[in-house]
């Protein structure tokens, strides 16, 4: 019978698959806060890590690759939920999605996104105050169905 030798695989040899701490993926919008301020916060994040930790060796300042973050950073619940959808086809096996470039230019930026959130955002208001509108009226009118109505059986 041959043996069979085996050897166990050092832990510094494994390529490491955690998100280094000041990646701007694990940024997340606070609740209630102010989509410029996030946005803003989110930029400083993505220049800090480019020129910090990854030493200018990246392509995080591109306009492609910011989109993609901050896309990226939505919450899956709520009222960006719809744009997280719309653009899940921004990156196509890591390479910028060509349908996204008119005349060779990015059209996604992060201004343009910005307002496509604030309108996502007033949009997703707009339409609670329609659900609840609806509600208190159709409790008024359970309420006062029958009033001044007598039946007899």
């Amino acid at each position: 019978m041959v043996r069979e030798r085996r050897t166990a695989r050092k832990s510094s040899a494994r390529k490491s698959t955690t998100v280094l701490p000041d990646s701007p993926y694990v940024i997340r919008m606070k609740y209630n806060e102010d989509i410029r301020h996030y946005v803003y916060r989110l930029n400083l994040c993505i220049e800090n890590f480019h020129y910090n930790v990854l030493e200018g060796q990246s392509d995080y300042l591109t306009p492609e690759r910011r989109s993609q973050i901050l896309l990226h950073t939505l919450c899956v619940r709520g009222p960006y939920f719809q744009l997280k959808k719309k653009y899940a086809d921004l990156y196509i096996e890591g390479q910028p999605n060509d349908k996204y470039y008119y005349n060779g230019r990015w059209i996604l930026t992060m201004e343009y996104l910005e307002r496509a959130m604030m309108e996502a955002k007033r949009e997703y208001d707009y339409n609670l105050d329609d659900d609840e509108e609806h509600h208190e009226n159709e409790a008024r009118e359970s309420q006062g169905e029958n009033d001044g109505w007598i039946f007899f059986f």
